[in-house]
């Protein structure tokens, strides 16, 4: 019996050392806790780091290396083509949106835009022409009267009135994030009237090579930079091939009848003539634009008249009031011509058209003379 006893005594004696205080118990608890929760954090990071990384690589977003330009890569994924398409024009958008830009037109005036715009109006034919051919026809909303190419594109679009008589109230309801104008075919008021409502950008060539130039500043002011660099290159090249060495061809060409009148060599035209081997007899005038007499002309004793269908509609009937150059070289040798407006005054793609069209026509003249 005592035995027992002092057996079950020991017992108790042994689980009294072996048993943990309780404050001991929670101090070793508590680093467990702890390890606990930062292995789980650390798990879930890197879960969350795992799903964004497949989510950005199925979206086609990533960083491009240094001297790369970031581009998306195809979206993949199980996407429909109505969500694809979606995600397209939403990663396109953040494109545009990151393309903002500070710039100044061509009279140096400022503007800014925050994006390539979405809205453009155009008062000038041979802009509204060019904005279709940078692949930015899609923008425009407004055009003029007088804007008829690309015919099927403009057909649509809503008119908003003439070029030196546009319908102010008109283009602002369509919105537009640009109006695109120029020196010369639009008036100065409307664009002081305008500029203080929306965003105006102004064109203002007066040679062959600042049409050119105008190209790929449209370009990039429409998002289009890529296919603006690309036309200005061919035109520049179409340009350089035309120098020669060859006499010039005296010139008359009148852009008005009732008054006669043409333009001297601060003018597109003119330079248009004179990248092509000709001559303007009325360049060194003072006057950008001078009233002339036939009279003056015969004394000038030109080569070659040509008629341009624009601004004023010459054609075969108006010969007729030509009879004073009868003894000029053109009268005796027959070369008075018409011609196509659109190549001798519109900028953009039309140019190719003029250095083609005038430098064919003055290499034949001039090889009728040298015969």
């Amino acid at each position: 019996m005592a035995d027992r006893k002092k057996t079950s005594a020991g017992k108790t004696q042994a689980r009294r050392k072996k048993a943990v205080p309780p404050q001991k118990k929670r101090r070793w608890l508590l680093p467990k806790f702890l390890l606990i929760i930062g292995c789980v954090a650390v798990l879930g990071f890197l879960g969350i780091v795992l799903f964004l990384d497949k989510e950005a690589r199925r979206m086609g977003i990533f960083q491009a290396q240094p001297g790369q330009d970031a581009a998306p890569a195809p979206l993949e994924g199980d996407y429909t083509p109505g969500e694809k398409q979606q995600l397209e024009a939403i990663l396109e958008s953040e494109d545009r949106e990151d393309m903002c830009m500070d710039s100044v037109d061509e009279l140096q005036r400022p503007i800014s835009l925050p994006a390539p715009p979405r809205r453009i109006v155009s008062l000038v034919p041979s802009i509204t022409e060019t904005l279709f051919a940078l692949g930015a026809g899609a923008s425009v909303v407004g055009v003029t009267s007088f804007c008829t190419h690309p015919p099927q594109q403009v057909a649509g679009l809503t008119k908003v009135g003439g070029t030196k008589n546009p319908d102010l109230e008109a283009i602002l309801r369509l919105r537009p994030d640009v109006v695109i104008l120029n020196e010369e075919e639009n008036r100065h008021e409307d664009f002081a009237w305008l500029e203080e409502r929306v965003g105006v950008y102004v064109t203002a060539p007066r040679t062959v090579r600042d049409g050119i130039d105008m190209i790929e500043r449209l370009g990039r002011l429409t998002g289009h930079a890529e296919d603006g660099q690309t036309l200005a290159h061919a035109l520049h090249r179409q340009a350089d091939r035309l120098a020669t060495r060859q006499p010039r061809l005296r010139v008359f060409c009148p852009i008005w009848r009732k008054p006669w009148m043409s333009f001297s060599a601060r003018t597109y035209s003119d330079d248009m003539l004179w990248t092509c081997g000709g001559e303007n007899i009325f360049r060194a005038k003072p006057e950008r634009y001078p009233t002339v007499s036939l009279d003056e002309v015969a004394a000038a004793d030109p080569h070659i008249v040509v008629l341009p269908s624009e601004p004023y509609p010459f054609a075969a009937k108006h010969l007729i009031h030509l009879k004073p150059l009868a003894e000029t070289v053109a009268g005796t040798m027959g070369h008075v011509y018409c011609v196509d407006g659109m190549a001798l005054c519109w900028y953009g793609p039309r140019i190719a058209d003029g250095l083609s069209q005038f430098s064919r026509l003055f290499a034949t003249v001039r090889a009728s003379l040298d015969d």
